[in-house]
């Protein structure tokens, strides 16, 4: 017994490490999206798409638009590239954007949008592609 112990330590070992690194694996398909959903790469994605809509030289207010990190998928990876398409829904608030031209609450303006049966908020689609940098940061461009 005392000879298999040792032997038994070194296949539970490398067994534990196959299980951990499979378990990762299992989970980054169920919803884990690697650089789709990296928080870093959302916030760039936020920016472009505001800048798209807005224009370069007005500055989006907070919550104007927000990428829905759930919704983040994975598309596509090119293998000689190593550049990853993803896709995921940005969120536009309309009534965070109506406060940039009128002066009225939150309050006000929900209000008023209930009353003429609109939307205060709508979902887009968008497309980006994330490439990694030798720097260790992501490239990330949005794709019409």
């Amino acid at each position: 017994m005392k000879g298999t112990h040792p032997v038994q330590y070194k296949i539970g070992k490398p067994f534990g490490v196959v299980v951990s690194v499979l378990s990762a694996l299992m989970l980054s398909g169920c919803g884990g999206q690697g650089v789709c959903d990296d928080a870093e790469v959302l916030e760039m994605v936020r920016k472009l798409y505001a800048q798209g809509v807005l224009g370069q030289f007005t500055e989006a207010p907070e919550g104007a638009f927000t990428p829905q990190q759930k919704s983040a998928t994975l598309v596509s990876v090119d293998k000689q590239s190593n550049i990853t398409k993803c896709s995921t829904l940005v969120r536009a608030d309309y009534v965070v954007l109506a406060k940039m031209v009128q002066k009225a609450t939150d309050k006000e303006l929900r209000e008023n949008a209930a009353k003429k049966g609109m939307a205060t908020f709508e979902d887009f689609l968008v497309n980006y592609q994330v490439q990694p940098l030798a720097s260790g940061q992501n490239y990330v461009t949005l794709l019409r």
